[in-house]
C-alpha cells in the first residue's frame, strides 16, 4: 500500500516517487505525474484498457507462483517450490516472484505512476473501472497486496541483515552519519525523522552498494510515508465542515493512544510517534508481520528512534478486538480491549473486515481514520464506501490528493491536500451524537 521509481524497487499502494535530495540522481522509470486535465475520448479509455491488460498479461504468470508458493507453505508441502524462470531473469524462488526486479518495477510503476495518478475526467474513470472484469479487478487487488508485501519484506530483510552483524556499530553510526547530513539539508526536521529515514534508505543503501549480494533492496518511498502521515493529522488538528473546534488539539496529541491495524512495515506508525510522542498500538494477524514489527521497532530503540515501551504490537485478528476510549472503565470482554483514542484502519484492509471493526468492535467514542480510495487507484484497492445510516459513526472529514476527480461524498468534507505523489485519500469518521 504502496509508482515511478527505478531503483530496485517498485510501488504499490502508498506511493508514487521519493523526491529526497538523497535520491535525486537515481533516474526514474517514469516521469512526474501527468496533471493536466484529460478530454473525455475513446481512444484515452481504450488506451488505458489496453496498457492495465497489457500489466496484467506480464505479471498475473508472477502473481499465481507467489499465490501457490504461499498455499503450499501453508499447507506443509515444500516440494513445489523449486526454482522458476520467468520472462529471462535469473531463476528465482516462486515466493519472490513479486520481488522487485525489472518486469516487476516496470509494471508496478507503470501501473501507478502512467495510470492510478493521472488526472482522468471522472467518466472515464468510471467507464474503465465499468469495463474491467471483477476477475481482472481481483487480480490487481491482489497484484497491489502481494507486490507491496514483497517489497516491505525485502526492505526489512536488508535492514536486519545489516543490524544483526553490527557487533562494531558500523551501521549505527551510519545511521548517525547520514541523520545529520539530512538535517544539514532540511534545517529544522527532528533528530529521530531524520535517524529513522537514514535506517529505512540511506544506510540501506550504502550497504548494498558496498556488498551488492546482501538480501534486499533499500525502501525508496520514505518521502511518501512522511507526507501523507502529516495530511492525515489534518484530520485531527483541523476544524472539519460543522465543527467549532478540533476533534484533538495539537498540543495535545502526546496525550493520545493510537491503534494500527497492519504493522508488516510500520512506517507510518513509526513517523507519527517520531512526530507527537503519542503511545501506539500495532495489531496484526500475521505472526511474522507482529515478529518483523518487533525486531524494527527494537533497532528504532537502540538508535533512539522511538520512545522505549511507546509503541506495542499485538498478534490478533482486529476483529477479535474491543478498540474502546481511554476515559472508559475496561469494559468486560471476551475480545482484546484495546484502549484508545484514534484508531487507524489501513486502505488493503479489506471492506467487510473495515465495516465489521467500525460497526461491531469500538466502543465509547474513539474516532477512526480509513484510508480508503477513490478515482483510478480502485485498480490497487477495492474502495470502501461508508453507509452513515446504518452506523454508529459519520464520516466527518477528508484529505484527498488533488488528481483525484470530485467525489460528493466527500466534497463537502475536504479539510486538506493528501499530496500528489500518494494515490491513498485518508477519511475522519466520529462517533454520532446519538450513538454516544
Amino acid at each position: 500500500m504502496p509508482s515511478t521509481s527505478t531503483l530496485n524497487s517498485h510501488h504499490t499502494a502508498n506511493n508514487y516517487q521519493n523526491s529526497t535530495n538523497a535520491c535525486q540522481h537515481q533516474q526514474p522509470l517514469l516521469s512526474q505525474p501527468q496533471l493536466q486535465q484529460q478530454p473525455l475520448n475513446e481512444t484515452l479509455t481504450n488506451t488505458t484498457l489496453n496498457q492495465i491488460r497489457s500489466i496484467l498479461t506480464k505479471m498475473v504468470p508472477r502473481l499465481h507462483a507467489y499465490e501457490d508458493a504461499r498455499s503450499a507453505w501453508a499447507a506443509g508441502n515444500s516440494n513445489v517450490l523449486a526454482g522458476i524462470d520467468l520472462n529471462n531473469e535469473p531463476t528465482m524462488h516462486p515466493i519472490d516472484a513479486l520481488n522487485p526486479g525489472p518486469t516487476v518495477n516496470q509494471n508496478l510503476s507503470e501501473l501507478v505512476g502512467s495510470v492510478c495518478l493521472y488526472r482522468y475526467d471522472h467518466p472515464i474513470v468510471s467507464r474503465v473501472l465499468d469495463t474491467l472484469t471483477p476477475g481482472e479487478k481481483t487480480q490487481l487487488h491482489e497484484l497491489s497486496l502481494h507486490s507491496e508485501e514483497s517489497l516491505e519484506k525485502t526492505s526489512l530483510q536488508l535492514i536486519f541483515s545489516i543490524f544483526e552483524h553490527d557487533e562494531c556499530h558500523a551501521a549505527a553510526a551510519s545511521v548517525s552519519r547520514h541523520a545529520q547530513e539530512l538535517l544539514h539539508e532540511a534545517g529544522n526536521a527532528p533528530l529521530q525523522l531524520a535517524k529513522f529515514k537514514a535506517l529505512v534508505f540511506d544506510t540501506p543503501k550504502e550497504y548494498k552498494a558496498n556488498n551488492p549480494a546482501l538480501p534486499g533492496e533499500p525502501f525508496i518511498y520514505f518521502n511518501n510515508y512522511k507526507e501523507i502521515v502529516e495530511a492525515e493529522m489534518q484530520l485531527l488538528t483541523g476544524v472539519a465542515a460543522g465543527a467549532s473546534q478540533p476533534l484533538i488539539a495539537k498540543d495535545n496529541l502526546s496525550q493520545q493512544q493510537f491503534a494500527f491495524v497492519g504493522a508488516g512495515f510500520p512506517l507510518t506508525a513509526i513517523i507519527l510517534h517520531i512526530k507527537t510522542g503519542a503511545d501506539i498500538t500495532l495489531i496484526d494477524i500475521d505472526q511474522e508481520a507482529v515478529n518483523n514489527a518487533h525486531k524494527l521497532l527494537n533497532i528504532c530503540e537502540q538508535l533512539g528512534i522511538v520512545i522505549p515501551d511507546a509503541m506495542r504490537v499485538i498478534h490478533a485478528d482486529a476483529q477479535q478486538c474491543l478498540f474502546y476510549s481511554p476515559q472508559e472503565i475496561p469494559p468486560v470482554t471476551d475480545k482484546i480491549a484495546v484502549p484508545v483514542t484514534v484508531l487507524d484502519l489501513a486502505s488493503a484492509l479489506p471492506t467487510d473486515i473495515t465495516a465489521k471493526v467500525i460497526n461491531e468492535c469500538t466502543s465509547g467514542s474513539p474516532a477512526i481514520r480509513k484510508r480508503n480510495v477513490y478515482g483510478m487507484p480502485q485498480l490497487l484497492y477495492p474502495r470502501y464506501s461508508h453507509d452513515d445510516k446504518t452506523s454508529n459513526y459519520k464520516l466527518a472529514g477528508a484529505v484527498v490528493p488533488p488528481y483525484y476527480p470530485p467525489n460528493p461524498e466527500t466534497e463537502a468534507l475536504l479539510m486538506g491536500n493528501a499530496g500528489e505523489i500518494n494515490v491513498n485519500s485518508c477519511q475522519l469518521l466520529v462517533k454520532k451524537a446519538d450513538s454516544l
